[in-house]
């Protein structure tokens, strides 16, 4: 951003009288701002409406992104920048949000989570599959136990219009046992143990909810808060957990899972995977700048931030010609016309660099 706006720390520091470190503020805030309007002038988020995927009779997982769609009009990678699944359709039905809508009950959280023998902390995820939003939950059991959600115990969540509680799981130790409790406001549950098949691996394990053990009737009765129990000690990351009708998805990886089972799913087999030739429909927001960002994007923005400071500065001219006086003594300050030439030419400048790599439009990017 000095680069291009010709302008120098020291010489805000000095008209501004603010620190090195609120300078360093400062000029990261303006960058932020600058980012968000060149998104705006390229419409990114970018929406994909009804974008198609196809079943093949086979896998559970399909991939965000263009090469399922039957008219493909332009092209473009959506994996590692996906930032919110809107809608999901099943042939033309469209099926309910999950809950949480973001598929996630584990986002930076760990505060809100209770436990037994178990150390709860947040862990950030990284860009890959089977990942879930920017975090999981880390819980080291060490000893037979459990991780409560939330320990307010005050979901309050009638349960009964979903079919399937899905969590991603991964665990130090095969051997140990998971339950995954489901608790009423007065302490009643219902409850399902299972296995994962290997440790150190991460599996989409989704459980059929009529298939849990107990007595609760989610009918009438809502849901208060939920334990997973881990039977011996071990690490085990958690992530992804939601009741849903027929599918997850993750981001910003990008990627829909079908979780139909008849009773329990760890992603293996072919029990309740879809027909070949089932049609499915999703619309959703990607960030195609998320994971790399082209050279005349980073420029148009660091020349709009510096346009930005530009702005600043003379607002301290003109509120008060003693500043750029003392702005003097280190560096010249140019008179008022040629600060606003600067922030006109850096502008023009910006959108030119935006001009090359394309402007939005409500399918995509031109």
């Amino acid at each position: 951003m000095y680069d291009f706006s010709g302008l120098s720390s020291s010489l805000v520091t000095s008209v501004t009288g603010k620190t090195e470190a609120q300078v360093t503020t400062l000029v990261t805030d303006l960058i932020t701002k600058a980012d968000q309007r060149v998104k705006k002038w390229i419409r990114v988020p970018i929406v994909v409406r009804r974008e198609t995927h196809i079943a093949d009779g086979e896998k559970r997982i399909f991939e965000l992104g263009p090469e399922d769609t039957e008219l493909e009009l332009f092209e473009y990678t959506s994996q590692g920048g996906v930032e919110e699944v809107f809608a999901v359709y099943e042939e033309d039905k469209r099926l309910k949000h999950n809950y949480p809508k973001d598929c996630d009950f584990c986002e930076n959280n760990s505060s809100d989570w209770g436990n037994s023998n178990c150390t709860i902390t947040d862990v950030a995820n990284s860009a890959v599959s089977l990942n879930i939003g920017d975090y999981h939950i880390q819980g080291v059991y060490s000893a037979a136990g459990y991780m409560e959600y939330p320990s307010a115990q005050n979901l309050n969540k009638n349960i009964h219009a979903w079919d399937y509680v899905t969590l991603i799981l991964q665990t130090t130790d095969a051997t140990a046992t998971f339950t995954l409790y489901l608790y009423d406001k007065d302490g009643n549950s219902n409850y399902y143990a299972f296995t994962l098949p290997k440790a150190n691996m991460r599996y989409c394990v989704s459980i059929y909810l009529d298939g849990f053990s107990g007595t609760v009737d989610w009918e009438d009765t809502p849901m208060y808060y939920f334990r997973l129990y881990a039977s011996k000690a071990c690490t085990a990351k958690l992530d992804g957990l939601c009741f849903n009708n027929g599918y997850i998805w993750t981001y910003p990886y990008g990627e829909l899972i079908h979780t139909e089972t008849p009773d329990i799913s760890t992603r293996e087999g072919d029990d309740g995977v879809l027909g070949d030739g089932t049609k499915l429909h999703v619309t959703y927001s990607y960030d195609p700048f998320k994971q790399s960002t082209p050279a005349n994007i980073e420029s148009a923005s660091a020349r709009l931030a510096g346009a930005f400071l530009w702005d600043y500065l003379t607002g301290y001219v003109l509120a008060d010609s003693k500043l750029r006086l003392s702005g003097e003594t280190l560096e010249p300050m140019p008179p008022r016309d040629v600060m606003l030439v600067m922030k006109k030419r850096l502008i023009e400048e910006a959108k030119q660099d935006v001009a090359e790599y394309g402007f939005g439009y409500t399918g995509g990017v031109f």
